[in-house]
């Protein structure tokens, strides 16, 4: 991983932080959904570093499409923390090009959820 793609995953994770709190300030976002990313980003990293000891020891590893769905599926944080502090996955240019699109699919998902067109698609037809 490039200095510069690191300074990048660092600066989206703290945005998404400083994003995060300001709607849980403002009660724009549930505290379930905090709940959420917390858990699956504590499960994810927790899986990238049994994957980096495995690795290390020649033992069974995690699939790389298990992690990718913690990712899309909100533990891509964690991921993103592992890869930093762990410098687990970084070297794969495949692995990091899928991690992103996972991260941009959960971040435009979580944005349309929360939009005015999904609330008005769920009181109209649920």
């Amino acid at each position: 991983m490039s200095r510069s793609e690191h300074s990048i995953s660092l600066f989206i994770a703290y945005c998404f932080i400083l994003i995060f709190s300001v709607g849980l300030c403002f009660n724009l976002i549930s505290k379930n959904l905090l709940l959420w990313y917390g858990l699956l980003t504590v499960i994810s990293f927790a899986f990238y570093a049994w994957d980096k000891f495995q690795a290390k020891k020649d033992g069974w590893r995690i699939p790389e499409k298990h992690l990718h769905v913690l990712s899309l599926v909100g533990g891509w944080f964690g991921a993103l923390l592992a890869q930093h502090w762990l410098r687990h996955k970084t070297s794969k240019v495949s692995f990091r090009r899928l991690l992103w699109l996972t991260i941009l699919v959960n971040i435009a998902g979580l944005i349309w959820v929360h939009s005015q067109h999904f609330q008005w698609l769920l009181t109209t037809y649920f």
